[in-house]
């Protein structure tokens, strides 16, 4: 089993690897707006601020919420990098069948990672935290989409080029 699901011709470790960076910089990113922002509000009730240094804090913040769209563009790099590595591995469309179950269980796991942001996210504290990171959210709780998306892409670079007289007849 571990041959068929460590393959490097199959390309299934790539789908999860993706799965787990969205998922890991979706929860890190929530968390870290959620901890500096509280950390500025109790800084800020305690009176110690003056004008610059709210105008600093609102600034620092409004920077922090541009990892929403750093999480977009993560998406589609990750993407891209699947189908690149897809398409410069040699591989027998026999391997498909690999890819095709893997990706199956893959899709599978990826949900129960939706579920668990999904769990994280529908905290009531981190409400006004959401609304910052929109993205985020609709990313992290739709992972198995994007393994399907990685599937297909990666299928497609992977398959669709032409034989070039790569494969030896042992594989």
């Amino acid at each position: 089993m571990k041959s068929l699901l460590s393959s490097k011709k199959g390309q299934s470790e790539n789908y999860f690897v993706a799965v787990v960076v969205l998922f890991v910089m979706g929860f890190v990113c929530i968390m870290v707006y959620y901890v500096i922002s509280q950390f500025f509000a109790r800084y800020q009730a305690l009176g110690f601020s003056d004008a610059v240094q709210d105008e600093v804090i609102t600034k620092f913040l409004n920077a922090l919420a541009y990892f929403d769209y750093i999480m977009v563009v993560l998406l589609l790099v990750l993407i891209a990098m699947s189908a690149l590595t897809s398409y410069l591995l040699a591989a027998d469309r026999r391997w498909f069948i690999v890819s095709f179950v893997s990706a199956i269980f893959f899709g599978f796991v990826s949900y129960y990672f939706n579920f668990i942001f999904a769990e994280f996210a529908s905290q009531p504290i981190f409400t006004a935290t959401l609304l910052v990171f929109p993205r985020t959210i609709m990313i992290c709780t739709n992972l198995h989409w994007v393994v399907l998306a990685m599937f297909v892409i990666g299928s497609i670079a992977l398959y669709g080029k032409k034989t070039q007289g790569q494969y030896v007849m042992g594989q």
